[in-house]
């Protein structure tokens, strides 16, 4: 019997090494050509063993290849992006990272974990999902759209007061007007207002 589960594992290793990031139940059937009951409790195993992680339901990072929190956080709740503070942080328009990582989704917002961190995936109406671009197996707003996004939601209300908070050279400031228009009217007068006083 433990003769059986080496064997197992090392199936496991052998197929996983070389594999894909992000793998579902049904991924590791094709794999291995069992069937859902056996590749569900393989991925408990392996989980169990440090070669998997769940990152959302049935979804499941791979760790014997590399890949990033942001990642994870994308690909657990599709579609989703990166938005509001993570992304202003990782552009510099913002100076502080936030512990907790927002995602724009068509999906109910939910707060969950994908692997290791924490997620607010929050949801956002189809007609503005759009601003955001490729990065490996994640996707990032651009800045001007995750700052509009960051006013749309309220998350933060930037007052006159705390216009100091934001990097304004680090924003294409013809870029955030263009993309301020094809939101609700409330968000274009913030734009406006905070455009005007720097």
């Amino acid at each position: 019997m433990k003769q059986a589960k080496k064997l197992a594992l090392d199936f496991w290793v052998g197929a996983l090494k070389s594999g894909r990031k992000f793998y579902k139940i049904s991924d590791l059937m094709k794999v291995s050509g069992l069937g859902y009951a056996a590749c569900r409790m393989a991925a408990g195993r392996l989980a169990s063993k440090g070669i998997l992680i769940r990152v959302g339901k049935e979804l499941y990072g791979n760790l014997l290849v590399n890949f990033t929190s942001e990642e994870a956080a994308c690909q657990a709740y599709l579609p989703a992006y990166l938005s509001c503070e993570y992304a202003l942080s990782r552009y510099g328009v913002i100076d502080q990272m936030p512990t907790v990582l927002t995602a724009m989704t068509l999906m109910r917002g939910k707060r969950a974990k994908a692997g290791s961190i924490e997620v607010s995936y929050r949801h956002l109406r189809k007609n503005l999902f759009w601003g955001y671009v490729r990065d490996g197996d994640s996707f990032v707003a651009e800045p001007e759209k995750a700052l509009l996004d960051w006013l749309y939601l309220g998350r933060k209300k930037l007052e006159t007061a705390s216009l100091d908070e934001i990097n304004w050279d680090e924003l294409d400031l013809v870029k955030l007007k263009k993309y301020s228009t094809k939101f609700p009217k409330a968000v274009q007068r913030h734009v406006r207002l905070y455009m005007a006083s720097i």
